[in-house]
């Protein structure tokens, strides 16, 4: 990297920002650990009618209860958020170190207390509801350690939220009403487009609910449901970026599960015949049915990012597992499944499953490990760490192309240095936190023996970039 030549004027004015931006962060980064949910029941979850049998394959070791504070392998790379349900006003939910016990970031009251959001393609943001109050809220966008609005909501409430496959738009419910049992006054499905922040309304229903299932940006499409107020079967929609292409009566023991990461396929679960459904996006009558081998009942299930895989719950009524099922037919146990304490979902690249609101098993060894959490807590999503959200060495150096305060490191008693994008080139800065109180010193050069990684900027989005030091 060549000698950066700056003014001293310019370079006190610089230092300058950035600690008025540390000072400010530090607040965000540092917070007093939030009590923050215990993990809502599954919506489709096995009941103690269902009939079960052994799975056909063996788990790829023996599994066990797991361990808590052992942390499962490349659980490093990535970081968990944290909710716990509550009567406003209450601890929010938060974001923290998936191997350690660590917080990161608050993200900000949730509705309830608890998350409502989506984990992006590329692992690494959350779009989610920010409730303040009943006439304040917003779709906020979590990243490398902090959160900016993306959309106003108002007197709204968000429905739910999906990325498309391609990381470049959201596509989310809004609603008027439609709370603890009354009827929205109506509800809207919305896109977002995330490089220019243009909102398109495809279709509204009043007094009757809404809820996205995925959004096709490559040929233009997307699914929904639609379900009346009083309950009862629902419609399963297509939608164009223009207009309603197609409605389908869905039977009234279907319930709707979600749609793949590449938004390909839709899955649900019939709850008469404890079988899991799915067809492709656009076409809704070719379905295939998945079941569980003879005398056993399938559950809740979720989709395993790239892949052609299911992990699902089965059970008998008394003994519940987890089994990974492939649509070619090849099926493996991973674990046992404690109970209807939470859901099912991967960590972005699909390593491992998190299941029962604070356990996580390992998908290659079957290894299980259990989360330390506050009563009530549960862990609600996973994400993959940034440089900026997590310094995954004692030094190291960090490089942000884009605003000053896009970046600010989220651990304590670590050093790292800051290299800020100016018109002459890149300066940077020693950061060393010492509990909440930063200190700031100039540097020319990077420390100990590091070389100054290369980046390459495309503003006004940050790069950032992570150099382990010698």
């Amino acid at each position: 990297m060549s000698a950066i030549s700056v003014t001293k004027r310019r370079g006190v004015a610089i230092l300058a920002a950035v600690l008025l931006v540390l000072v400010a962060g530090i607040v965000v980064l540092y917070p007093d650990r939030p009590q923050v949910p215990p993990a809502m029941a599954p919506s489709f979850a096995p009941t103690a009618t269902t009939a079960l049998g052994p799975s056909t394959t063996p788990a790829a070791s023996p599994s066990s209860p797991g361990q808590a504070n052992v942390a499962l392998p490349g659980a490093e790379r990535f970081t968990v958020v944290v909710d716990k349900g509550c009567s406003p006003p209450g601890s929010p939910p938060y974001v923290r170190r998936e191997d350690r016990n660590e917080v990161i970031a608050p993200l900000g009251n949730g509705y309830l207390c608890q998350l409502r959001g989506s984990v992006s393609p590329d692992g690494r943001r959350l779009a989610y509801w920010h409730f303040e109050n009943a006439t304040t809220g917003e779709i906020a966008l979590y990243q490398s350690g902090a959160s900016t609005a993306l959309v106003r909501l108002g007197d709204e409430f968000l429905g739910n939220v999906v990325w498309s496959p391609d990381g470049t738009g959201l596509l989310f419910v809004a609603m008027k009403g439609g709370v603890q049992g009354v009827a929205p006054e109506y509800a809207a499905l919305r896109t977002l487009d995330l490089a220019s922040g243009s909102i398109q309304e495809l279709i509204r229903v009043t007094g009757r609910y809404l809820a996205a299932l995925a959004w096709d940006r490559a040929h233009h499409v997307t699914a929904a449901t639609e379900t009346p107020a009083s309950g009862g079967a629902g419609t399963y929609l297509i939608v164009g970026e223009d207009r309603v292409s197609s409605r389908e009566l869905l039977p009234a023991n279907m319930v709707l599960i979600g749609a793949s990461p590449d938004a390909a396929y839709v899955m649900a679960g019939l709850q008469q015949e404890r079988a899991i459904r799915y067809w492709p996006l656009t076409s809704f009558a070719d379905q295939k049915t998945l079941l569980a081998a003879p005398g056993f009942g399938a559950g809740v299930a979720a989709w395993r990012p790239g892949t052609r895989e299911l992990a699902v719950v089965v059970t008998n009524g008394t003994l519940q597992s987890i089994e990974l099922w492939s649509l070619d037919g090849s099926r493996r146990r991973l674990t046992d499944y404690p109970g209807q304490r939470g859901g099912l979902f991967f960590r972005p690249d699909g390593s491992a499953l998190f299941f029962g609101g604070g356990a996580a098993v390992e998908i290659t060894s079957g290894r299980v490990a259990q989360f330390p959490l506050a009563q009530g807590e549960r862990i609600a999503a996973s994400l993959l760490a940034t440089a900026a959200s997590v310094a995954g060495t004692d030094s190291g150096q960090v490089n942000v192309c884009g605003p000053l305060n896009a970046y600010m490191p989220a651990t304590s008693g670590r050093n790292a240095v800051l290299s800020m994008g100016t018109p002459n080139g890149l300066m940077n800065f020693e950061l060393v936190l010492s509990g909440t109180v930063p200190r700031t010193s100039a540097t020319k050069t990077p420390p100990r023996s590091c070389a100054s990684p290369v980046v390459g900027c495309r503003a006004p989005t940050p790069l950032l970039t992570t150099t382990s030091c010698a």
